[in-house]
């Protein structure tokens, strides 16, 4: 009595709250398969006997300590039996609280005693199972299935053993990556739901084999059985209708869903998945083409008070990725840095494809700001001085409503008692009956005062803590620059219109510099629309503008031979305008030559790009150089906008040096620094033109490295030695010994992880 009632009741107490405890810290991840049971297991750490992970004196150390006390003090072994019936719960319990805190050789060694001690007792079907659970837990899966199976032949087995025998065999399954065997077992297991709480996990995994196995209408039912289950705890419930929102097809009626996650976020009691069920509307709405709708959704998904991080993430990406899609590359890099800098785990699939596509818009990014801040000053240059006084004083006069706004709130904030006199404060709030937090504008005031003072802090412990600055997109402007956390503008001057006027630049130098530069962005911002991302209507439109705003004249012809090649890709109308232009302006040039014979050149042979380009090599260093020349143009037509084609035109240019057309030489290096910018090949021609034209540079801050010649130790050398060389000559000497080393040296050759990428 005193076992039963005392010792091992207590033991059992500790243990069910040791379960709470665990299944409280425990974290569901819904987006991957739930494992069968929740038990995070972490195999990096050595739990010492008599210790927990955590403390000393947790609850399973406590159950432990009294399932040992039970055997020790209250065992009744004597003349070769034991007489106390209550040893083997001891036993029994001392097993799960080893298992729970992760000492599994241990637990097994519990459950081993009992039943070889205790073979016909009561506790044999539940004993067997939890001997296969841990048999799982320490890789043995082959040894639980037999066991399992043999305990499943039973035709006496209760329905909650039978429920837990084919849940525990499904985990063994799953262990073994056994999906169709697993999925067998659940769909046993949930036959019979004895255990409310698992029966509701063992639904929602089946509904997640289903979907695995594409069997998607099963999978439906499965979700909607455990939506309909009203013991099924609020969590599963939830995901149940996020699951099947996620499955749903073209021919599935959304109406119901989205009536059900009304419903849903109408109840508080849900509002801890107010951010993911926001998050599915939205893709609901994506899928009915209602793109407005979608993108109100995610954001109401992010600034959900008790958004969770990953949550938050998706729909950040989710925002970029639609931005990407408009062609909008410069919002959609600004919800991408939301993402990336956040991430627990960087080196995932999906992570590692969104940095590739988030580093392919930094010279979009960079660009199109440089086009804007030109635009928005030659914009105010262009007016006149009543238009400026104009402009700034309608500015000025919104700055002071806005803070006279603030004002009035802050003094609400401070008669609502928040700024320290809790006394007379607090009287006068209950008698108005308006409490701080009921006031949506002081608490909006005061939102932005904290972030103002602190920063977008994320809601952890130690949150002061500068690392503990979010850096996701934030609603509000702090007009603070990053570099040094000072004002953008001076507030003392801030009501200043003569201020804002005199920041207007005047001077011609600048404003010629600064017509460059946009000149220059409009150019490189056409070709990466167009090589890039293939979105010709903005390659277009920057090209175009590029041509009309006094370009450079080197830059004329290869700007519009891409519009030929964009307009003749889109069927564009001017086609024909923009080829007349080219052959009658340059008609010796190689881009009208290639206008007017595109199909003088035919191919009997298939090989590809990079077979192609060895066998050209090789010509070249067989010194058939006319035979390189004209193969090299046939590939640069046959390989036209494929990334080999840079290869072609380099190595056409050492063969025309080699021909000693040394001008042919430095124009085809320009040729390729202009049409294939950003490219190894571009890189190593620039570096080429410098050395030829007296520039000493600093190594390019470019993440593409410059090409290397077949040994790049004695390149290295050489250049070193140009250098220092070329330092008491003329320039007409400079170029003659760049060219005699070049011509000496040759291209750099085509590396076998360049062929990988190019093929």
């Amino acid at each position: 009595m005193t076992t039963k009632y005392n010792v091992l009741y207590n033991g059992n107490v500790a243990l069910e709250q040791g379960i709470a405890q665990l299944d409280s810290k425990y974290k569901d991840n819904f987006w991957k398969l739930l494992p069968v049971e929740p038990l995070e297991v972490d195999d990096s750490q050595y739990v010492l006997p008599g210790k927990s992970k955590e403390s000393t004196e947790d609850y399973f150390d406590i159950a432990e300590r009294k399932a040992v006390k039970a055997v020790q003090k209250h065992g009744m072994y004597i003349a070769g039996s034991e007489h106390n019936k209550q040893i083997d719960d001891a036993y029994f319990l001392l097993g799960k609280a080893r298992y729970y805190s992760q000492r599994f050789v241990p637990a097994l060694e519990a459950f081993d005693y009992v039943l070889k001690h205790y073979p016909e007792g009561d506790l044999n079907p539940e004993l067997r199972i939890w001997k296969a659970k841990t048999q799982i837990r320490l890789q043995n899966e082959e040894q639980a299935i037999v066991a399992l199976k043999s305990l499943l032949l039973s035709k006496k087995l209760d329905k909650n053993i039978k429920e837990e025998a084919a849940t525990a065999l499904a985990m063994a399954y799953l262990a073994m990556d056994s999906i169709a065997n697993a999925r067998e077992q659940l769909e046993v297991a949930v036959a019979t739901h004895e255990n409310k709480k698992q029966h509701s996990r063992n639904l929602f995994i089946l509904g997640q084999l289903y979907r695995i196995e594409n069997n998607l209408d099963s999978s439906q039912l499965a979700f909607q059985q455990l939506a309909n289950f009203k013991k099924a705890p609020r969590k599963y419930k939830i995901h149940a209708y996020i699951e099947q929102a996620q499955i749903a097809t073209d021919s599935t009626d959304l109406q119901p869903l989205r009536k059900q996650f009304q419903k849903l976020l109408k109840n508080t009691l849900n509002k801890n998945y107010f951010d993911e069920i926001y998050y599915q509307l939205a893709q609901l709405d994506f899928k009915e083409g209602k793109n407005k709708d979608a993108l109100a959704n995610l954001q109401k998904s992010i600034h959900t008070p008790k958004s969770k991080k990953f949550q938050k993430l998706l729909a950040y990406e989710d925002l970029g990725s639609y931005y990407f899609d408009k062609a909008d590359f410069v919002k959609a890099g600004a919800y991408y840095d939301s993402v990336i800098p956040n991430v627990t785990n960087p080196n995932t699939k999906r992570i590692r494809r969104l940095n590739r596509k988030r580093k392919s818009l930094e010279e979009v990014v960079l660009y199109e700001t440089t086009l804007q801040q030109n635009d928005s000053i030659f914009k105010l240059v262009a007016m006149s001085g009543d238009e400026r006084k104009a402009y700034f004083t309608d500015y000025v006069n919104k700055l002071k409503k806005a803070d006279e706004l603030a004002a009035i709130l802050k003094e609400n904030a401070e008669r609502s008692g928040v700024s320290g006199n809790a006394g007379t404060t607090g009287k006068q709030n209950t008698k108005s009956g308006k409490w701080y937090f009921y006031n949506a504008q002081t608490v909006g005031f005061g939102k932005a005062e904290f972030i103002k003072v602190w920063g977008n802090r994320t809601l952890q412990d130690n949150w002061r803590w500068s690392s503990h600055i979010s850096k996701g997109i934030d609603e509000e402007d702090n007009a603070i620059t990053e570099e040094n956390n000072t004002p953008l503008v001076d507030d003392s001057k801030k009501y200043d219109v003569s201020y804002y006027m005199d920041q207007i630049p005047t001077d011609a130098d600048v404003l010629q510099k600064m017509r460059a530069s946009t000149s220059h962005a409009l150019y490189q911002l056409g070709l990466i629309y167009k090589e890039k991302f293939q979105e010709y209507p903005l390659a277009i439109k920057r090209l175009k503008r590029f041509l009309a705003e006094e370009p450079k004249e080197k830059l004329i012809l290869p700007a519009k031979y891409h519009l030929y090649k964009m307009y003749e890709i889109t069927s564009n109308p001017d086609l024909a305008q923009i080829k007349s232009e080219i052959i009658k302006e340059y008609p010796n040039s190689r881009y009208a030559q290639l206008i007017q014979n595109p199909n003088k050149i035919s191919f009997d042979t298939f090989e590809t790009p990079e077979a192609s380009y060895e066998k050209v090599y090789c010509d070249y260093e067989y010194e058939k150089y006319p035979q390189v020349i004209e193969e090299c143009e046939k590939a640069i037509i046959r390989y036209d906008n494929e990334p080999i084609q840079a290869k072609f035109e380099l190595l056409k240019a050492y063969a025309l040096l080699k021909s000693n057309d040394k001008e042919s030489f430095i124009k085809g290096l320009e040729f390729v620094v202009a049409n294939y910018p950003k490219t190894k090949e571009s890189t190593h021609a620039q570096e080429i033109l410098g050395l030829i034209n007296g520039v000493k540079k600093e190594k390019p801050q470019t993440k593409n490295t410059p090409a290397k010649t077949p040994s790049a130790k004695e390149n290295s050398d050489n250049s070193k030695s140009i250098k220092t060389s070329l330092k008491p000559l003329s320039d007409e000497e400079k170029k003659k010994k760049v060219l005699e080393l070049m011509k000496k040296k040759g291209p750099p050759q085509l590396r076998n992880n360049e062929k990988e990428k190019n093929h």
